[in-house]
């Protein structure tokens, strides 16, 4: 799926890894022949060599023993040689240097020749050598001086038996290196193979991480989006179909109930038993949470609602958990391609329009009603929704910046990224109205980039003044699902040569749709480069003993729901006191939100919660705002 992630799996790649394979195993077959063949020659003619040194050794002591008589004796034993070669006598010379006198013997070796040869000898005996080979005209002549007392002997010969040597080396070499290329071949083969399977495998294992569930084991939102683009693409008519958005009612007090174990199991069993009711050509998805979709291209208009009903009566068989029968409701949405849109992004957003009005109105299942959707708000949220993707690249969006405070001294000690759209018409927006459009049309993995790569711009910007503040930018757990996020942080940290340590990740409630496997790897990779880690929204949501365990955090991050009535709700007293206890056992450092007045600084502090974020110590502000804050103001009033 070419558009998730970019994780497309290169074609070509099995063909040029068979190529370069090839190609190393054909220059490993010539290295081995030329190298093969070289050893091989020169053992032959070291060989040859040394005979002849013998050779002229045995003749130098029958010199020496025969004396006046040698010449005649050197002539017969050098007949008895010729005569005792296999492929006919040798042309030989022999030249002797006695007590008295000197003489030569030449046997066949042209005069010109071995003039020549002589020359190139007198050369070698001068560099210290006293036998080798000299190749003249295709002929291997072997030579070799040798001393003995006042004797001295040069002998010369024309070897036959290299050449054929050679030939025959050659030969064999040339079916060696035939069996060696074919077993490259081969092997070269099994390894191109086996690397492009393995590379397969794990660019699938991506694609299916990016674009399934990994609860429920169900295809998720992005993969309905490429899913419909693809189509659209090879059709020239437009997609006919019906879009439904299904959210289980009071899932969050199922879930508060039983456990999120248990709600996960819950997601499972229900996910299970709604594939029972589609058809082959149906296909159903997991959006998040307790939300999913289902595309029907075999339901026209007149059918959708009767679908709807079915899907409405499926749900009335209770599931059973912990031995207790749950009754699970839903609301659903129906929208209809190309009738209400065809554009995914709309038709996705014109059923949860219509879910949310089954919702309201508690009738089951609706059907997306366009003139509800030229209302104000759903115009609205139609024109962010269009126009998110221009905001990114105009970077309308702009990170502020909320400072944490220590309670105790009232000095600024880091702060958090909190994203703004700057609208060129409807002015400063904030993120409820805008970051759960981002979440529903596939932007996520944008938005996170964009997010983190402002806040290390505005880092670097803060070095350059000597401001050193670490900033924590919140992430939904499926920019964990970019396999390449730690490593762009990691890039743009280097390059503007800010320490990660000076970035901390915040994980949103949203992460309760993931395992906690599918975001720990990533999380691990984060704190490996040195980023922190803390949870956000403790006590709602994703938050408990599990995540805080598992995923090693730095921070938790103490909900505001807890700290607005501290001084009066003794439940949230014991709450807030609980969660300070837990973070001292995992060695976690605690941040309240929302603090709002001086009784709820002095308690925390008092309770040993030592940090502190809120309304009380400042808004959110714009960076240059933040940046006199840092500036003029570092330490804040805790009195």
């Amino acid at each position: 799926m070419s558009t998730l992630f970019d994780l497309q799996l290169d074609r070509s790649l099995r063909r040029k890894l068979i190529l370069i394979c090839l190609s190393v195993a054909v220059i490993v077959s010539i290295i081995y022949s030329v190298v093969a063949f070289r050893l091989s020659s020169e053992m032959g003619i070291n060989t040859e060599i040394s005979y002849l040194e013998k050779r002229s050794l045995f003749l130098l002591a029958e010199i020496e023993e025969e004396g006046d008589a040698a010449q005649l004796r050197i002539k017969e034993l050098i007949r008895m040689m010729q005569h005792a070669e296999g492929d006919g006598p040798q042309p030989i010379y022999v030249e002797v240097l006695g007590h008295h006198d000197r003489w030569q013997l030449n046997t066949d070796i042209p005069g010109q020749t071995l003039d020549i040869i002589k020359n190139e000898i007198q050369q070698k005996q001068v560099a210290g050598k006293n036998s080798g080979f000299i190749k003249y005209q295709d002929e291997y002549f072997l030579w070799s001086a040798q001393n003995l007392d006042n004797n001295a002997i040069l002998m010369v010969i024309v070897s036959n038996s290299i050449n054929d040597t050679m030939s025959h080396i050659a030969k064999r070499l040339a079916i060696t290196s035939a069996v060696v290329f074919w077993i490259a071949v081969w092997l070269a083969l099994t390894l191109s193979s086996w690397i492009a399977k393995r590379v397969e495998d794990k660019n699938e294992a991506l694609r299916r991480l990016a674009s399934h569930d990994s609860l429920t084991g169900l295809p998720n939102r992005l993969y309905l989006v490429d899913l419909l683009q693809t189509q659209q693409k090879h059709t020239e008519k437009s997609v006919k179909g019906t879009l439904l958005t299904i959210d289980l009612d009071k899932f969050k007090e199922i879930n508060d109930t039983l456990g999120h174990s248990a709600g996960d199991k819950l997601l499972v069993i229900f996910a299970q038993n709604l594939a029972q009711v589609l058809s082959p050509e149906q296909t159903l998805f997991r959006s998040s949470g307790d939300e999913f979709l289902i595309w029907a291209p075999d339901i026209s208009a007149e059918g959708c609602e009767a679908f709807a009903a079915q899907i409405v009566e499926s749900l009335q068989q209770p599931i059973c958990m912990n031995e207790l029968p749950i009754h699970l409701e839903a609301s659903i949405g129906i929208a209809l391609c190309p009738e209400h849109s065809s554009d995914i992004d709309t038709l996705l957003i014109s059923a949860d329009i219509a879910m949310h009005e089954a919702k309201k109105l508690r009738s089951k299942w609706a059907l997306f009603n366009k003139s509800h959707a030229n209302d104000e708000k759903g115009q609205q949220t139609l024109r962010y929704r269009s126009e998110l993707s221009e905001a990114l690249a105009e970077q309308q969006i702009k990170l502020f910046y909320q400072p944490k405070v220590n309670l105790t001294s009232g000095k600024i000690v880091a702060a958090e990224a909190l994203a703004r759209w700057q609208h060129p018409v409807d002015g400063m927006l904030p993120p409820l109205l805008f970051i759960p459009l981002i979440e529903q049309s596939g932007k996520v993995r944008e938005f996170g980039r964009y997010v983190i790569r402002h806040a290390i711009k505005q880092l670097s910007i803060w070095k350059t003044q000597g401001i050193m503040v670490p900033v924590a930018v919140n992430l939904s757990p499926y920019n964990l699902l970019d396999p390449d996020i730690v490593s762009y942080t990691q890039e743009l940290c280097e390059k503007a040569d800010i320490p990660p340590n000076m970035l901390e990740i915040e994980l949103t409630e949203t992460a309760t749709s993931l395992h906690l496997h599918t975001i720990s790897a990533s999380l691990n990779r984060f704190k490996d480069i040195g980023v922190s880690i803390s949870i956000d929204d403790f006590g709602t949501g994703m938050s408990s003993l599990a995540y805080i365990s598992n995923l090693n955090v730095d921070t938790i991050k103490i909900d505001r729901s807890f700290i607005s009535d501290i001084e009066t709700n003794s439940s949230n007293l014991s709450i807030v006191t609980s969660a300070l206890n837990l973070a001292k056992a995992f060695n976690c450092t605690v941040v309240a939100e929302g603090v709002e007045n001086l009784e709820q600084a002095t308690l925390l502090n008092k309770l040993g919660c030592h940090y502190g974020q809120g309304y009380y110590y400042s808004a959110p502000v714009p960076a240059d705002k933040f940046t006199a804050l840092l500036k003029f103001t570092p330490t804040l009033s805790v009195s």
